[in-house]
């Protein structure tokens, strides 16, 4: 019978990340959770928060840099944080990468277009032409890594991070890896603003957040503690204005908890100024703690899903005991994630 990741113990072991706020992911709780970060523009304006000053040869070395576009950059750099938190850099055996992007790659195709403009066909490396496909992304992470057992990108518009650690939970759980690298990178590029801009937003930013999963015998056994449990997971496409609701009620019926035992819930946010994760909750009678990333930190597309995994974890950290992190698009999926901090025996 196949197992679930509820009846697995899957467990979050690293975190890393690349935020136009910073490297590291207390930089970015520290700027949106704990007010360090001050807007320079009216939430009615176009803002475009880019990496500045992202040392890419000192970061993550020479090799094929000139062929990697800007999201590979970044997972390649917070993969490698990622592995060092979980005490991984030297054991990478059974080791895989599930990388979300639904954009990133499109820098590398306007390159490529305005050299075979300018220059001719003749003029494009076939080095270059590759790094134009999403896949890519992972398989380069992978390489970098030395992550073998299974390298596939999730290109699933607004929730490809937060679906990419979902796809991943249920990897482990099949046998595919003992560890797994997931989660989501994003470039900027003329394309991509254009995108978001034509679903509604005018607050965008790139970067990269990635999360090492693996079952809870694996962290123990080489000594780790794990920073949190995964309680369960689901994902259901987009179907109207209940469909946060049903995504809801239906992690919850399959973890066995109730809305208000949950201490907070880590919402995407408005989307073109509807609030259904709002209207659900408040139909669902929900008490707690809440907060609606978008209003805070803008959309990143795959990367927004993990960086709410990782306010999440934070709000673990500081005391909360279990926190949902829900992701939407319009169209596209309804994805959500129970978090519990690991000693939690409630699951």
């Amino acid at each position: 019978m196949r197992k679930t990741a509820e009846q697995e113990g899957i467990v979050i072991s690293g975190v890393g990340v690349v935020s136009p706020w910073g490297l590291t992911h207390k930089d970015l709780v520290n700027a949106f959770l704990y007010g360090e970060k001050e807007f320079t523009k009216s939430r009615d304006d176009s803002c475009c928060e880019k990496v500045e000053n992202f040392a890419a040869e000192e970061l993550i070395g020479k090799n094929g840099l000139r062929y990697l576009n800007s999201a590979t950059r970044y997972g390649i750099y917070a993969a490698l944080q990622c592995l060092q938190s979980a005490n991984l850099l030297n054991q990478k055996e059974k080791m895989g990468v599930i990388i979300g992007s639904h954009l990133g790659h499109l820098d590398m195709l306007e390159k490529m277009i305005g050299e075979i403009l300018t220059e001719g066909s003749r003029a494009l490396s076939p080095l270059s032409s590759p790094n134009g496909a999403p896949n890519v992304i992972a398989s380069a992470i992978g390489s970098r890594t030395g992550g073998k057992a299974l390298n596939a990108t999730i290109h699933n518009g607004f929730t490809s991070g937060l679906d990419a650690l979902i796809y991943g939970c249920q990897m482990l759980t099949d046998g595919r890896a003992d560890f797994l690298l997931v989660g989501g990178a994003e470039g900027i590029s003329p394309y991509y603003l254009q995108w978001l801009k034509a679903h509604g937003f005018k607050h965008v930013f790139e970067g990269a957040g990635l999360i090492l999963v693996e079952k809870s015998a694996t962290a123990t056994a080489r000594g780790k503690l794990p920073q949190s449990k995964v309680v369960g997971c689901y994902s259901r496409p987009w179907q109207g204005g209940d469909s946060v609701q049903q995504c809801i009620i239906r992690l919850l019926g399959k973890t066995g908890l109730q809305i208000n035992q949950l201490d907070a819930v880590v919402c995407a946010g408005s989307f073109n100024r509807k609030k259904p994760e709002k209207v659900a909750l408040d139909k669902l009678g929900y008490m707690g703690s809440r907060y609606y990333c978008r209003e805070l930190i803008g959309e990143g597309l795959a990367v927004s899903g993990l960086f709410q995994i990782i306010f999440g974890l934070e709000l673990l950290q500081k005391g909360a005991k279990l926190v949902l992190v829900h992701q939407y698009g319009i169209p596209g999926n309804c994805s959500a994630i129970i978090l519990s901090q690991y000693e939690n025996k409630c699951w």
